[in-house]
């Protein structure tokens, strides 16, 4: 039983740092995306 937990806490750690690692590599993306959402929303005003 032990064991089988250990099992799924090292799991548990593994897809825990793939997701800090994208989450790391996301806020690039998210600011790029927030600039062009926010220009499109600033050509959308002047129109």
């Amino acid at each position: 039983m032990l064991l089988r937990l250990e099992g799924f806490y090292q799991c548990l750690m593994g897809i825990w740092r793939v997701f800090i690692v994208q989450i790391a590599s996301l806020p690039f993306v998210q600011i790029l995306t927030l600039l062009a959402s926010m220009s499109i929303v600033e050509q959308l005003k002047f129109l």
